[in-house]
């Protein structure tokens, strides 16, 4: 126990020094199912698998419409690990009843084939729901926006599972109290990225369209004046309204 395995797979094979870098014992591997695996801590002290699938927003698509991910990888997931995630990494939004994935700078691009953001959802549901074994296994989706965010989330799922046995965490019937740092909401880690804005700047944008992505999509360029000033609220309207360019079980040895 204790070691995070990676698959060797290109993909997915530099997430190890990344990890390495942030303390977690990383180290490549070969694996049936999953991006990346360790053995934690379970039910009084139980070994317990644990399995991560890493998705690209547009890898998402893609797999969800070819059937790999619903009728080859999800199956495969569920029978290696006793606990699994879909982590999909990428912001993404709906315009004119497709789905695009959103880059650096504000860029937005088609992702492979016509599907919409309902749609997408509708179908990671089916995966979520559908697939559960009531009383044994569960597969989770948890949406990141970034490769940083990724990496944090790893880091806190393997502490969760190795750091005590799961009857041991006790912090969801604690005492609440107020975080020191607040963590910022998806809306602002999303118009952070445009130019200009960055993460102080996102609260008045937040603000203004009252957490609403969709309606700050939509905005007219006066809005974004209003908010920016002259030249960062055109960039950013300009970069919003740019018309797109086409476009079998795991033994437990093997975490050892």
């Amino acid at each position: 126990m204790g070691v995070i395995i990676v698959d060797a797979a290109i993909g997915s094979r530099e997430l190890v020094k990344p990890l390495q870098a942030l303390g977690l014992p990383a180290e490549l591997g070969h694996m049936p199912a999953g991006d990346v695996a360790f053995l934690g801590r379970g039910w009084k002290g139980a070994e317990t698998a644990i399995g991560v699938e890493l998705k690209k927003i547009s890898e998402l698509v893609g797999s969800l419409q070819s059937g790999r991910l619903p009728l080859d990888q999800a199956p495969k997931l569920l029978k290696a690990f006793d606990h699994a995630w879909i982590v999909v990494e990428g912001a993404w939004r709906t315009q004119g009843g497709r789905l695009y994935s959103l880059g650096r700078g504000g860029r937005i691009r088609p992702t492979h084939g016509h599907m919409t953001g309902n749609e997408l959802e509708k179908r990671m549901l089916t995966l979520e729901l559908g697939m559960t074994v009531p009383g044994e296994r569960y597969l989770r989706t948890r949406y990141v926006t970034s490769r940083q965010d990724t990496l944090r989330f790893l880091v806190c799922l393997y502490r969760w599972w190795t750091d005590q046995d799961q009857d041991q965490h006790k912090t969801h019937i604690g005492i609440y109290r107020p975080p020191t740092l607040i963590e910022i909401s998806q809306f602002r880690q999303t118009v952070a990225t445009l130019p200009g804005i960055g993460v102080k700047r996102s609260r008045d944008v937040e603000e203004h369209f009252k957490g609403e992505l969709d309606q700050a999509f939509a905005a007219p360029l006066s809005d974004w004046i209003k908010i920016l000033g002259t030249l960062t609220g055109t960039r950013v309207y300009q970069i919003l309204h740019a018309r797109p360019r086409p476009g079998a079980r795991i033994s437990r040895g093997e975490f050892r």
